[in-house]
C-alpha cells in the first residue's frame, strides 16, 4: 500500500477491496464480523422500512459471510463494513496489518437488488451504536459509496425507502442529493406499519453537481489512477 495516510489527506481511494475516507474506511465482510452481523440483522430497531421480518440464524449469517464473493454482478448485492480510520491507525502502529484490514466496524452500508440491465441498485446504511452517530461517519460512508457506484460501477440510479418520521435518515440522504420521488402507505417497520418516502439519485444529476463543486474548488479531477490505486478527490 502507498505510504500516504488516509486520515491525513482529504482524498478517497479504492485499494484491494477497501474504500478510504478521512474519518472512515469501507472494507469487505470478514468471518470475524459474523457475531456483529447476527445482532444487527435480528435487531428490529435497525430494520429498514419495508424490509423482511425474518429472523436470521447464526448458521445463515455464517454462510452469508463465508460464501460472499463481494461481486455485485454475481450476488446482486454488496456489503461494506464501516470502520473508523482511527481504529486502523492504531492497528498499523501496533504492527498488525491483518488487524488493520479487519478492525472494529461500527456499522455497514449495502447495495441490494442490483439491476444490471437498468444499472440501478438500492442503498441501505446502519450506524449501530448511538455513540457513533452524529459524528459524520454515516455521511462520509454514503458519500464514498455514491461516488463508487457512479464512477466505478457506472450505475445510472440509486434509490432507498425511508419511513416518513425518520428525519435523521431523510436528512442524510437528501443532503447527498437524493430526491423524494413519491410516498407510500402501510409499509412494515418494527412497530407495525408506517408511511414511507421513496428517494432516488440519478448519475447524471450527481455528475453535474460534482462538476460544479470541482469548478468552485481547486479544479482537481474527480478521480485519477496512480499505479494500482484509484484516488477520489473530495
Amino acid at each position: 500500500m502507498m505510504c500516504m495516510k488516509p486520515y491525513e489527506n482529504p482524498v478517497w481511494w479504492l485499494y484491494d477491496a477497501m474504500l478510504y475516507g478521512k474519518k472512515i474506511f469501507l472494507r469487505t465482510v470478514h468471518p470475524s464480523d459474523a457475531a456483529a452481523l447476527y445482532c444487527w440483522e435480528n435487531n428490529f430497531d435497525y430494520r429498514e422500512a419495508g424490509s423482511s421480518a425474518k429472523h436470521f440464524t447464526k448458521e445463515e449469517i455464517k454462510n452469508f459471510v463465508l460464501n460472499s464473493y463481494h461481486d455485485i454482478h454475481l450476488e446482486k448485492q454488496l456489503r461494506w463494513m464501516i470502520c473508523p480510520v482511527k481504529s486502523e491507525k492504531k492497528a498499523v502502529n501496533s504492527g498488525s496489518a491483518f488487524t488493520a484490514s479487519f478492525s472494529e466496524s461500527i456499522g455497514c452500508i449495502d447495495l441490494f437488488d442490483f439491476d444490471e440491465h437498468n444499472r440501478k441498485a438500492g442503498v441501505g446504511i446502519l450506524i449501530a451504536e448511538p455513540k457513533h452517530r452524529k459524528n459524520g461517519y454515516g455521511s462520509e460512508a454514503l458519500s464514498i459509496l455514491v461516488r463508487y457506484c457512479f464512477s466505478i460501477l457506472h450505475l445510472k440510479q440509486l434509490y432507498c425507502t425511508i419511513a416518513k418520521d425518520n428525519r435523521a435518515s431523510l436528512n442524510l440522504f437528501t443532503k447527498h442529493g437524493f430526491k423524494i420521488s413519491r410516498t407510500g402507505k402501510n409499509q412494515r417497520v418494527k412497530n407495525g406499519l408506517t408511511d414511507v418516502c421513496f428517494l432516488q439519485l440519478f448519475n447524471k444529476n450527481w455528475h453535474v453537481e460534482q462538476s460544479r463543486k470541482t469548478t468552485l474548488s481547486s479544479g482537481r479531477a474527480p478521480c485519477q489512477m496512480i499505479g494500482r490505486t484509484l484516488f477520489f478527490s473530495q
